[in-house]
This record gives C-alpha cells, structure tokens and sequence, in this order.
C-alpha cells in the first residue's frame, strides 16, 4: 500500500511538471496570449489546398496593418520545421505563416516534378504570399519570404514569379544564389532586401577545407574575403583539438568580423583543449596535422 502512494505521488508530480512545463511553452509561443494562432487549409490561386499555420500578433490591425512574413520547410519536411522562426518573428510584431508546401505535411499532392512548375505557384510559397496581401490586418508592401533548403528555393522561385511586386525582402538559408557560366551571381531580387544564409558550409569536405587551421598553427582567422566566392564581412575563427588515435578535429565560431578576436580565442582555445581532453584524454601537445594550405589572416595581424 505504502508503494502505491509512492508511485501515485511521483506520478502526480510528473503530470504537474508537464503541465507547468506546457503552459511555460505556451506563454513563450504566444508572447504571453499577445499571439493568435489560426490552423488553416485554403484553396490557392493554383487551384490546390495548401495547410498553413497563421500566426497573427495583437498589433496587427485593420488601423494599423503589420508587414508579413511567409516561411517554408525544407525537404519533405511540414509546417511546423520552422517553429523556431516562426514563433520569434510573430513575438517581433510579424504577422506569419508557416505552410507546408504541396506534397508535404496536410497539403495537397501533387506529382513529381511539377513543384516548381510556374502554375504551382513556387510549390505554393508564392500561392502564400498571394494570400497573406489579401489580409486586411497586414501591409501588403511589406512582405519577406523566407526558408530553409528546398524552402530557400521556393523562396527564391517566388521572387523570380513575383511579377506583382508583393515580395520586399527574402532570406535564403542553405540554398545558393543564381550564377553565370563564370561564376558571377545574378541578381534576380531587384531593388528587394534580400540575404543568403551560408551555404558554403553545407558540404561537409568544403567545410573542413575552410575551417581547419594549416598545418604549422593550432588557430587561425579567416576571413570572408579569402573565399572564393568572396562574402565580406565574414570571420571564422578556429581551433584544433585531438580527437584520438592520431586524429584531430576542429572547432570553429562564425560570425560578422566585429567579432572580438582577442576574448574569444582564449576562450576557443580552451574549449578545445578541454574538448580534446575528454575525446582523447590527452591535452594538445603533439604538432599539428597537416592541413590544406590557403591564405590566413592572424588574431595578430587584425590587432
């Protein structure tokens, strides 16, 4: 009997977790119920069925109209890949909506192939943006699209279709601009804000090739202007660390070139060393591996 009570009262204390841990979720999601989330299925000007989160912030009115952002998931992926943005861009003031795209998530089927066809409308990014102008709450001159991987594409075929001018900005992340034979991008955004997320990292080759430090230094800075293609403004600092049986690993910070060098490579070299310790329980005291040469610029040379 004295067991019972004891499984009754931790199993209480687990569902009063879970409870408060459910509220907790929601208040941060609905920036404490300023947020209204609308489960919706429309039939888009593709003439196909389209499931969408819409996410509408308290300031966003009729009086006053909010600009807008579409958001869309990668590969085979659904609405909800994107909560992560969606929600902060909607606690920022953004009216949202998050769509799973035509044969993803609760969306219509359509075949292969056809995605990207013009009159699927971007695989319905753009059916989506075509909807959220129609908002009487939202200001159609102030619509970004937005994406990750096959999203960033649709994001980018619908910039392309946009022939009514409804997209002011887009970001693409993990999927390239357009280029020419001679490797010069194609602007294709116009006079529209538009921002390309990294997408040189995706390979895992290409990536170690940049980060890992040559072979007569443990660390390194480069930057932006050093890669082919060049993205200024870029810094990536980085730093071995022994992995074990003769082989060593890298560990890299990405970010814009205000960085401050002279805290933060103390604090990375560290974080190897005592990475490298619990891989390999061996502190950095061999020379280095040989690495691909290429041009570097030292925390020296920036100071």
């Amino acid at each position: 009997m004295k067991k019972q009570k004891s499984a009754s009262f931790w199993v209480a204390i687990a569902l009063i977790l879970c409870l408060i841990s459910s509220l907790g979720a929601s208040m941060v999601q609905t920036s404490g119920g300023a947020i209204k989330y609308h489960d919706i299925t429309m039939v888009t000007d593709s003439g196909h069925e389209l499931d969408a989160l819409l996410l509408v912030p308290k300031n966003a009115t009729r009086e006053n109209p909010a600009p807008a952002i579409v958001t869309s998931h990668g590969w085979y992926n659904n609405r909800e890949m994107q909560d992560l943005n969606y929600v902060e861009y909607a606690r920022r003031g953004y009216v949202v909506i998050s769509i799973s795209m035509y044969g993803h998530g609760d969306s219509e089927i359509i075949p292969d192939g056809t995605w990207f066809n013009a009159e699927n409308n971007a695989n319905g990014l753009y059916d989506a943006v075509k909807y959220i102008a129609r908002l009487p709450y939202v200001d159609a001159s102030r619509i970004g699209v937005t994406g990750h991987s096959n999203g960033a594409l649709a994001s980018r075929v619908a910039v392309m279709q946009d022939e009514e001018g409804l997209i002011a900005a887009a970001l693409l992340v993990s999927n390239d601009a357009v280029y020419q034979k001679d490797n010069q991008w194609v602007n294709i955004f116009g006079s529209r804000d538009a921002g390309i997320f990294l997408t040189l990292l995706n390979d895992e080759e290409q990536a170690a090739h940049i980060i890992a430090p040559p072979a007569d230094r443990s660390e390194s800075v480069l930057l932006g202007e050093d890669l082919e293609p060049q993205i200024p403004g870029l810094c990536i600092v980085s730093d071995r660390y022994l992995v074990g049986g003769g082989l060593w690993g890298t560990v890299a910070l990405i970010g814009p070139t205000r960085m401050p060098f002279q805290k933060l490579m103390p604090l990375l070299h560290l974080f190897a060393d005592e990475l490298g310790e619990g891989m390999s329980g061996k502190r950095k005291d061999t020379p280095q591996m040989a690495a691909p040469r290429r041009t570097v610029i030292y925390k020296e040379d920036l100071e």
